[in-house]
């Protein structure tokens, strides 16, 4: 297959993690305030000294995808920025302070406010032929800091809170975040940090992932880490264990890669079940890209899903009024004293399942029951 993004064909965006496609922009700018000073004004280095601020509202709608998990809803972001320059001090500077909605208002919902300032060196004479690059090259050895926070709603009633911060100075980049659940069943600890080179390339040197979860009878703790590679990249590493009733059950580990331009994860997990009346084995995947695939073999006590039949030839209402209706066939299904094994894959279930499954009436020991059954897609 050709690709060619410079000429007449469009550019290759499968691989893209997210895809952001505006509806409607709205610019509004509020201000312009001034002094400036023009130098060489017949030669090729013009150039500009002084201060001069810009200051202006964005408000834009858009469609927010994630191709990889099937992800598509709808956003709104809200902007105020203020832009300036002052030669006399040697600084530009950008604030930022904003919203944004993501997602359906009656439906599940993400909102998160923040504000943010970043400044840069900029010299006593500002080549005007150099802008805007002279000014961008000069990212990389700027300093800023920003604060978000935020919840996930379903509706009016929130579901979780989070709170993120994050600073440059000298090269280096730091970056935390603070989550919590309704009633503090879940929280979750994340801090990052790298380097950005002199060319503006971003390059993550560690990360570190704490979480857990609790309810009564249920306690799930995660750890991870990331350490950066040689290819750029970070290494991804963890694990988690669950416990049930105050029991170990399921012991889960893996490993995977992150970068900017998307992540991949995968392990496996293994373990028995609860009180111990089963044994659990089998792996996962996550990925920005294939999206997410997983598999399970579970041993002992599990569950057989429901499979509906229906009569391909149907007894006439005639012959069913004379002679009676036909018995419907038992289909196995419930509680299983046998083996199953599950599998999820884009956003497709199979699975097959057999072994004693018990009539739980009174016919419980009168009545044993034996089946198999599955679901495959092809």
């Amino acid at each position: 297959m050709l690709n060619d993004p410079s000429g007449t064909d469009p550019p290759d965006d499968q691989h893209r993690p997210f895809r952001i496609t505006p509806l409607l922009t709205d610019v509004s700018p509020t201000g312009v305030t001034g002094d400036l000073q023009f130098h060489d004004l017949f030669s090729s280095d013009l150039s500009v000294s002084g201060r001069v601020g810009l200051s202006g509202n964005v408000r834009s709608s858009f469609l927010f995808s994630v191709p990889g998990l099937s992800l598509n809803t709808s956003g709104l972001a809200d902007l105020s920025a203020t832009a300036a320059v002052d030669t006399n001090l040697g600084l530009g500077g950008l604030a930022l302070r904003g919203g944004l909605v993501l997602g359906d208002l009656s439906d599940l919902h993400l909102v998160t406010t923040g504000a943010g300032t970043f400044r840069i060196p900029v010299p006593d004479r500002i080549a005007l032929g150099g802008l805007p690059g002279s000014l961008l090259t000069a990212i990389p050895q700027g300093e800023g800091d920003v604060h978000l926070t935020g919840a996930l709603l379903s509706g009016h009633f929130s579901l979780a809170t989070f709170e993120a911060s994050g600073s440059l100075a000298e090269g280096r980049f730091q970056g935390r975040l603070d989550a919590r659940s309704i009633a503090n069943v879940g929280r979750l600890h994340l801090d990052a940090s790298g380097t950005v080179s002199p060319t503006g390339d971003v390059s993550l040197e560690s990360a570190r992932l704490n979480a857990s979860v609790g309810v009564p009878g249920v306690r799930l703790d995660v750890q991870g880490t990331g350490t950066a590679t040689t290819q750029g990249n970070l290494a991804l590493r963890a694990n988690a264990d669950l416990r049930l009733f105050g029991l170990p059950s399921l012991h889960a580990e893996g490993t995977g890669t992150a970068s900017t331009s998307g992540a991949d994860f995968a392990g496996r997990f293994y373990g028995p079940g609860p009180l111990y009346t089963s044994y659990i084995t089998g792996d996962f995947s996550l990925s920005t890209r294939t999206g997410i695939s997983g598999s399970a073999s579970v041993f002992g006590l599990t569950y057989t899903p429901g499979v509906t039949l229906s009569n391909p030839s149907p007894t006439p209402p005639g012959l069913a009024a004379a002679g009676g209706a036909p018995t419907s066939p038992w289909t196995p299904q419930g509680l299983t004293l046998g083996a199953s094994y599950f599998q999820y894959q884009h956003g497709v279930f199979t699975y097959i399942s057999g072994g004693f499954m018990p009539d739980l009436s009174q016919r419980i020991l009168t009545n044993p029951r034996f089946g198999v059954s599955a679901e495959f897609h092809f």
